[in-house]
């Protein structure tokens, strides 16, 4: 079972697939780091949210953490088709060339172990301007939560985030149909 990795803007997953996507940021003080993210249904339609608080690291082991993470989420969801997005290109890249498989780092030998499961995944990486909403996930952990946090509903903060990227990804999806 292959990842399979495409450069391109978001688009809305085919039937029976869900897009998820995540990142990761770090304080600006460089104290604490937090993990975040979004999914979403075949009509670009948010399924559900998530953020948690993380300890001081790298931002490409924040960004490992979080597509981790929502692993989990999905696994325990039941979501069979995953389409997974980050705006990190060498994470992606590293995934899909199978450097996790080797790697020194735990939580990508865990990606690898996740991604030879039964399901179906596809890597994407895209642009920092079309994770805004996952961005913003993974800033909300201003908080002590240091487990994660599923919001079924988009935080009231996020709102017109959720909402703009929705108008726009439905009018980009059309356009090119």
């Amino acid at each position: 079972n292959n990842p399979i990795a495409i450069v391109a803007h978001w688009s809305v997953p085919s039937g029976g697939w869900v897009n998820l996507n995540t990142d990761g940021a770090v304080s600006l003080n460089g104290s604490y780091a937090g993990i975040g993210g979004m999914f979403r249904d075949v009509d670009a339609n948010w399924l559900w949210g998530f953020s948690m608080l993380l300890g001081k690291d790298t931002i490409f082991k924040i960004e490992v953490r979080a597509i981790l993470e929502s692993f989990c989420l999905a696994w325990e969801k039941g979501i069979l088709q995953l389409e997974i997005e980050s705006d990190n290109a060498l994470l992606i890249e590293t995934i899909v060339e199978g450097g996790a498989v080797d790697s020194q780092m735990m939580e990508l030998q865990g990606i690898h172990h996740v991604v030879c499961r039964w399901w179906k995944i596809c890597f994407r990486h895209i642009p920092r301007t079309d994770n805004s909403v996952a961005d913003y996930m993974a800033n909300v952990t201003v908080t002590s939560f240091t487990e994660v946090q599923v919001f079924e509903v988009p935080p009231h903060s996020v709102r017109g985030l959720v909402q703009a990227n929705y108008i726009r990804f439905t009018r980009a999806n059309v356009s090119t149909q």
